[in-house]
Order: structure tokens, then sequence, then C-alpha cells
């Protein structure tokens, strides 16, 4: 798991990285998460989602995988706790 990437979108965080397989391909993992993840190890994913197929390229694999992820937020509903949480937004 070399590449850890974190998006957000409409309000869930999408902590992407891949797994090389022993056969040289790469397979993507995205984690649907509430709180922003500070890295692989302290994530608390909301839902886990793999990428249906193998890559041959890391990144691909976890963008694959980041575009999955969106599909299954989709269908949830908006988070609003990191828009509501003490701290969350500064107030002028």
């Amino acid at each position: 798991m070399a590449t850890y990437d974190i998006q957000a979108y409409k309000g869930y965080f999408i902590a992407g990285h891949a797994y090389l397989q022993p056969t040289g391909v790469w397979q993507g993992c995205a984690e649907i998460c509430i709180e922003r993840p500070e890295n692989g190890a302290h994530a608390k994913p909301l839902e886990r989602v793999m990428s249906t197929l193998f890559y041959d390229q890391e990144q691909r694999a976890v963008q694959a995988a980041q575009h999955q992820a969106r599909g299954v937020i989709d269908g949830l509903g908006l988070n609003w706790a990191p828009f509501t949480a003490p701290g969350g937004l500064p107030s002028r």
C-alpha cells in the first residue's frame, strides 16, 4: 500500500489505496469515511469498496475503486457531520 489518496465527495471522505496481488497486478480499495482519516491505519470506514478489476498500474486501481465508491455514496444520504461538528467551519 504505497499510495494513499483522500478525496472529499458529498460530505464523505474517500480514502483510496491499492493492494499488489501475487500475480503482479493491483486491486484498488476505497474506504468511505465520515471523518477525514489521518492515514490508512486509522481509517474508520463506513463502507469499503474494492475495484472489480485488476490493473497494471497502482494509481489506476485506486482511481477505479474511488469511482465505485462515489457510486455508493450517491445512494447514501448527505453527510453533514464535517460541516456541523464544533470547529468544523470557522466563524467570523
